[in-house]
């Protein structure tokens, strides 16, 4: 791939048109199996034209039972929808009309066009759903007949759109995740032999919303339902359009619900949310899971605040303590947790009990294992007075309640609620841990601290989140990991991040999920976590997309390519990918079936000017020299900038992003300069290592 044009495939494939009607010079690729070879979306024709071998060689006289049934529609209106089909193969050549079909397959010219055919004694009408015949053995394939005619040579044929199965798409082995009714529209189209048709179907068309609810709501009594479509580039699922153009036409784009939905665009999307959210809820909370220091959930709220969102990191996890404290001095208004992401869900899940208990939020029935909990408080007693034992033993008396958490911050082995008491009559450092059933006497001051985290929002509940930002722990794809589990990744301790990633999602129910993660999530096992993922959300009825994005692309002096998924639900836009801003040094590629997922610009639009390509030189060549033996923690930088990089890293950060004023010229000063201190030995190698490359 080259930064600033598509690759095609090598590899032959079947018909489809352009997924994006926005971008005319987008060429879709077909998708490959794991072995690199085309899977086809139209096995219908070879299975078609095996049966009619078969029927012509046994000399059977009836196997024609597939006609059309006048009236046909007029040539007028025929030639206005499908240009295309009426113009001579020169004359396609000349006028290099977009085509819905591929270009690689000529286009049959029609003769006339209908509106109904009959096969197998079945009537069939234009846009009807339909069973195509599939191979033996398979599955018949699902389609919509968007187009009837009979060719200049005689033969009658149909043009499908397809829908696909879940197992068909990019899910693949994931499916189980996913309703086996629920099918998923496209824009790939072909033509088929009329007498292809098996059996008419009932596809509901539903909103995707109806879904959300696995409770309340149930698809209508269907063969199969659809409320998505399904898009070959960046694997992308969207909702249905409210209203579909006139389907069929080549004059038309079949889909194009949302323009420009499909692909990437010259800004970032983050600030797509509705304008009513940024009306009645000024700030856009977002909630970074495996945090770190909060490079990704800083770099989104700067880009959102750029495009006019006012989106704010509420919430941080990580594990990592020291990066938890560097995340909390940098954003102070940030409520960082220092824990476990599956400990963080199960404490949300508690948190809910709780306020639901305390009645902070609505309830269907009384939560009983806090009635129970509560249940031998007598009434009217003084929880504040102190008791005492037979032995006149003084018994401590909790003073206020500090902190809540899940998990064993006493090391005892024992995984639970635990609250954090400070003692009346003692001091901060005889603070304990104590688990939530050893507090049966203290219900008000529960209370009190439940309804004042409630209030201030000092944990999230299912519907407070707007945003979850994060890449879940990658060790267990990396290719650094030499014992990878590639039988059964999700088996690999090292992965199971990634399950607890999406069960927080489906716990929280954010508006958008933007999740991070090395390439090797679609390299490794044939792309099988990557795949996960997007099962995951699609069941969730996210919209999603997946694209690889190289750092280099927008201006930072390495490669760094990543996966970033993005799903959004069906209330919101799905955003769109960046376009790549700077010319890169590309190294390596992505796998031969996901290089649709490649952010880059279309073929046919290689004059895009890019800005010059950053190399490691334009990021460090005003730094001073440093010895092996440096000592300083804090040094000044006495060069001005040499190149436009080194002039904005340089600015502060309250600058960085204000270009209303220039910043005055000052004195910075520089932290941590300090290489590691190599032994004689390791130095003295170091220093034999050539600075200039030897050709």
């Amino acid at each position: 791939m080259s930064s600033n044009g598509r690759s095609k495939s090598a590899a032959p494939i079947s018909p489809e048109p352009d997924a994006d009607a926005s971008s005319p010079n987008k060429k879709l690729k077909s998708e490959l199996n794991g072995d690199g070879t085309p899977i086809s979306h139209s096995p219908a024709k070879l299975a078609s034209q095996s049966t009619k071998v078969k029927a012509e060689l046994s000399g059977d006289e009836d196997y024609d039972s597939a006609r059309f049934v006048e009236p046909r529609i007029p040539d007028s209106e025929a030639r206005e929808r499908w240009p295309l089909q009426y113009r001579g193969k020169k004359q396609q050549q000349v006028d290099g009309e977009k085509n819905s079909r591929d270009d690689a397959e000529e286009v049959i010219q029609a003769h006339r066009h209908y509106s109904q055919a009959e096969v197998d004694n079945t009537i069939y009408n234009l846009f009807d759903d339909a069973h195509v015949k599939a191979e033996d053995g398979e599955e018949d394939y699902i389609c919509r007949i968007v187009e009837m005619f009979e060719a200049v040579d005689g033969q009658l044929y149909f043009t499908a759109q397809w829908y696909y199965r879940a197992k068909d798409t990019v899910v693949k082995d994931h499916a189980h995740l996913i309703n086996d009714k629920r099918v998923f529209f496209s824009e790939v189209r072909d033509d088929n032999p009329l007498d292809c048709l098996v059996k008419k179907l009932n596809i509901a068309r539903i909103p995707i919303s109806m879904a959300m609810d696995k409770k309340k709501t149930r698809p209508p009594a269907c063969d199969f339902y659809c409320d998505m479509l399904y898009l070959l580039p960046y694997s992308s699922f969207i909702k249905l359009p409210e209203s579909e153009k006139r389907v069929g036409s080549e004059a038309s784009s079949t889909i194009s619900s949302e323009g420009d939905t499909n692909g990437p665009c010259e800004v970032t999307s983050i600030g797509d949310v509705t304008q009513a959210h940024q009306c009645c809820k000024p700030d856009v909370a977002l909630l970074d899971l495996y945090s770190g220091c909060g490079a990704m959930s800083t770099g989104l709220c700067l880009g959102g605040n750029l495009s006019g969102v006012n989106l704010v990191t509420k919430w941080a996890v990580d594990l990592n303590q020291y990066a938890c404290e560097s995340l909390k001095f940098n954003h102070p208004e940030t409520e960082v947790r220092n824990e476990m992401a599956e400990d963080f869900l199960s404490f949300l899940k508690e948190w809910e009990v709780l306020c639901k208990y305390f009645s902070l939020i609505k309830s269907e029935g009384p939560q009983q294992k806090y009635v129970d909990l509560f249940a031998n408080e007598e009434e009217g007693e003084d929880e504040g007075e102190a008791e005492k034992t037979e032995d006149d033993e003084e018994v401590f008396e909790v003073g206020k309640i500090l902190a809540i958490c899940y998990g064993d911050p006493n090391g005892t082995k024992k995984r639970g609620l635990f609250l954090k008491v400070s003692w009346k009559g003692y001091g901060s450092e005889e603070d304990t841990w104590e688990p939530i059933e050893g507090l049966s006497n203290c219900k008000e001051k529960l209370k009190d601290f439940v309804t004042n985290g409630y209030k201030s929002k000092s944990l999230p509940l299912p519907g407070d989140v707007d945003v979850i930002c994060g890449g879940p722990p990658c060790q267990g794809i990396s290719g650094f990991n030499r014992f990878r589990n590639i039988e059964n990744p999700l088996e690999d301790e090292k992965n199971k991040q990634l399950v607890v990633f999406m069960d927080l999602v489906e716990y929280l129910r954010p508006n958008y999920v933007l999740m991070e993660n090395v390439l090797d999530i679609v390299r490794f096992a044939n792309g099988y976590l990557g795949r996960y993922a997007l099962g995951r959300l699609i069941s969730m009825n996210y919209q999603v997309r997946m694209g690889m994005i190289a750092a280099g692309a927008y201006g930072l002096p390495q490669f760094r390519r990543r996966m970033f998924m993005w799903g959004a639900q069906p209330t919101e836009k799905l955003p769109q990918y960046p376009l790549p801003t700077h010319d890169v040094v590309v190294r390596g590629g992505v796998p031969t079936e996901f290089e649709m997922n490649a952010v880059a610009f279309d073929d046919g639009h290689n004059g895009v000017e890019l800005e010059k390509k950053l190399l490691l030189e334009d990021a460090i060549s005003d730094l001073p020299v440093v010895g092996n033996d440096e000592r300083q923690d804090e040094m000044p930088i006495d060069k001005p900038p040499m190149t436009e990089f080194q002039r904005l890293i340089r600015l502060p950060r309250e600058e960085r992003f204000d270009f209303s004023t220039k910043s005055k010229p000052a004195v910075h000063e520089l932290y941590d300069h300090r290489p590691l201190e190599l032994n004689t030995d390791d130095y003295q190698r170091v220093c034999q290592i050539p600075k200039r490359k030897v050709f």
